[in-house]
């Protein structure tokens, strides 16, 4: 899975029409769910999920 959220200013005006702390907001929101998904396929050893920035 992957999230990504580009952060530049005239991005989170044009196409998220949101503020920093409201793109902030969505990304967290994002993260949760996929924290969620993942934890249904943690039986796989050999996958290790980790977050980057």
């Amino acid at each position: 899975m992957h999230l990504y959220n580009a952060i530049a200013p005239s991005f989170r005006k044009i196409v998220f029409n949101q503020s920093k702390d409201e793109v902030k907001a969505l990304t967290v929101e994002g993260t949760c769910m996929i924290k969620e998904c993942a934890a249904g396929y943690a039986l796989d050893l050999s996958t290790r999920p980790r977050l980057s920035a």
